[in-house]
């Protein structure tokens, strides 16, 4: 985020508190944040991006909506609703759990011509490079989630959920392709070798438990 439309956020977030009569130390109980944390959000000097979930606390505090607190250069009719970012893709990292802490969770902006019911859509974190091609590190994807006998069309990107041998897991994104054989491969889109080999869905490999196509994604975000 660059800093003129940071300190634009920062105009808006105080013309808003002296509307409510809203002292800092009062935004920030109000809000669920430390007095240091606001303090630091409002300084002129700090040029810090701010985390899109920390603005959704400010706005919700401040009895608007978060879209009242984005600069005027974007788009605000392209905003849909913001969504909860629950965990990272990241292929290679093998986890007990995928989801992170609640206290860790994020959000972001959907998008708004998305026609799937707001229980079904949901975003990830982009971490390491094995789909760089399409998503750098540290940008957002948004996805819809699937049952197991929804159809996807070869080229699509998916999240795929990959469960071994001992019970940990591995997310990432795949693109979906079926070869004329109607054989059904996850290919990444990486420029690390170590990431480059496709993956079968009818030979998942003999460490492999489960692999779970979670849902198709339909959008990415990445902060400036």
């Amino acid at each position: 985020m660059s800093d003129d439309r940071i300190t634009n956020i920062r105009e808006r977030i105080t013309y808003w508190m002296e509307v409510r009569g809203l002292t800092q130390k009062a935004l920030a109980l109000k809000a669920g944040l430390g007095e240091t944390a606001v303090r630091d959000i409002l300084k002129r000097s700090e040029t810090t991006d701010i985390r899109l979930g920390t603005l959704e606390k400010l706005a919700d505090a401040l009895g608007i909506s978060v879209l009242d607190l984005l600069p005027a250069s974007v788009d605000r009719q392209s905003v849909g609703p913001m969504l909860k970012v629950k965990a990272a893709v990241a292929a290679g990292v093998w986890r007990e759990a995928v989801e992170w802490p609640e206290e860790e969770w994020l959000t972001i902006p959907g998008r708004s011509d998305i026609d799937a019911p707001l229980s079904k859509r949901a975003a990830m974190r982009i971490d390491g490079d094995s789909m760089d091609q399409l998503y750098p590190p540290g940008s957002f994807v948004e996805y819809v989630t699937i049952s197991s006998n929804t159809e996807i069309v070869s080229g699509k990107r998916v999240i795929v959920l990959r469960q071994r041998v001992g019970g940990e897991y591995e997310a990432t994104i795949k693109e979906y392709f079926e070869d004329g054989a109607n054989k059904r491969w996850l290919l990444p889109k990486s420029n690390n070798p170590a990431h480059q080999r496709p993956i079968s869905l009818s030979e998942p490999g003999e460490d492999i438990l489960e692999i779970r196509i979670l849902g198709i994604v339909v959008g990415s975000y990445r902060p400036e």
